[in-house]
């Protein structure tokens, strides 16, 4: 909490965004002016991927035989490895990939964070750890950085970069993250962070995209914030990763599954080893409950208590209770002037804790949160089904 005090101070962040100093740029109203690459201008009406590659104009377009893809964009859907949509809903923060490539003994883990604006989610840092190790397979060193990236109202976009790195076998390995770089939508350069052998670069590309080039680790990440302005523009991360052969999911599933997942680790593969039906609850429970860098707003309590939850509980749990992690208007209504997600993690645990523990009071305390703060989505039984139906059972069975 402390790093980002600091951060936004040093932004001067008001309500939406940092604003250059100066005349301010206006947003760009043209299409085609945030054509990515390979993408092209179509009538100079909108921007679009020409065979072979596929993706979308505006954010990313590949070629499916050259590469291992994964998405995560808006509020959000996913892509996976295996290239398949899913929309989920986490909290906070959650666990996209966590791979090794063998090649280049290399292990890479991508952490993301979300803030909440009126209710829904929007991509705003990534948390990127690659592990280095010998031929041994012995640790050497870390390198660690993390992006914040944020859109004014002038659709100007920064990305303030930190870094840091653990050299293993040193009396002090505990890391020591750093400010590092300022990037904007208008610069030119390549910026490269150099440690220890391992080269990674930071260039703005078409779209106004920062990628992220790590050759050290053999993939590719892209970022780019939700620009409010422009519904039609994703925002969000993407992993070039290369072509591997499809996998056979590991069962039991790992205690930290990576919700990018990898080719032949199909959605309906996870939802059924977690004994769900709905691809979306099984999808947003892994986003949930699959790593915590920051125990930010008792994270940790609420993956615990689901963690403790049969599957016939879990089911039942997440369909009854999917208003209180997925609904925009019910999280805005519920969490009011308090800010991120901590009022939502704590009725997720309460939650927990009823429909698993038969914890009478946890429900009890549910109810009146949805008493005083939303009781007027409660009655619209018509668009807030879900909830609704909480209400009415009162606490009375599970």
């Amino acid at each position: 909490m402390r790093e980002l005090l600091i951060l936004l101070i040093f932004l001067g962040w008001h309500g939406v965004g940092a604003q250059e100093t100066g005349a301010p740029a206006k947003c760009t109203t043209h299409r085609c002016s945030w054509c990515v690459e390979n993408a092209v201008c179509v009538k100079g009406t909108f921007c679009s991927c020409p065979p072979p590659f596929i993706g979308n104009g505006y954010f990313l377009c590949w070629r499916p035989d050259q590469w291992d893809v994964c998405q995560v964009c808006d509020d959000p859907v996913i892509t996976t490895e295996n290239n398949e949509n899913v929309a989920v809903s986490y909290l906070d923060e959650t666990l996209l990939v966590d791979k090794t490539i063998l090649a280049s003994r290399c292990r890479i883990r991508v952490t993301e964070w979300r803030r909440r604006v009126r209710g829904k989610s929007f991509p705003w840092c990534i948390f990127v750890r690659l592990d280095l190790s010998d031929s041994y397979g012995k640790p050497k060193f870390s390198v660690v950085f993390k992006v914040f990236y944020f859109a004014d109202s002038f659709c100007n976009i920064r990305y303030v970069i930190h870094k840091g790195s653990i050299i293993f076998g040193e009396p002090n390995t505990n890391l020591r993250m750093s400010m590092w770089r300022v990037i904007t939508d208008k610069d030119k350069l390549v910026y490269v962070l150099y440690e220890r052998g391992c080269q990674i670069s930071f260039q703005i590309v078409l779209g106004r995209i920062l990628l992220i080039k790590m050759p050290c680790c053999e993939h590719t990440i892209g970022i780019r914030p939700i620009v409010t302005k422009y519904i039609w523009l994703k925002g969000g991360f993407f992993l070039l990763a290369p072509k591997t052969p499809p996998q056979i999911l590991p069962l039991p599933l790992p205690t930290f599954l990576p919700l990018c997942l990898r080719p032949g680790w199909t959605v309906n593969s996870v939802a059924r080893a977690l004994g769900l039906t709905n691809t979306r609850h099984a999808m947003s429970f892994v986003a949930m409950t699959n790593g915590i860098v920051d125990n930010v707003n008792g994270k940790n309590a609420m993956a615990t208590a689901l963690a403790k939850c049969s599957a016939p509980q879990l089911k039942t749990l997440l369909n009854d209770v999917d208003f209180i992690y997925s609904s925009a208007p019910f999280i805005r209504e519920i969490s009011g002037s308090h800010s991120g997600y901590g009022v939502i993690l704590q009725l997720m645990r309460k939650a927990a804790k009823w429909f698993c523990e038969g914890d009478y009071d946890s429900c009890q305390f549910i109810l009146s949160a949805i008493g005083t703060r939303a009781s007027g989505l409660v009655r619209n039984p018509v668009k807030y089904p879900s909830l609704t139906a909480f209400v009415a059972k009162n606490c009375t069975a599970l």
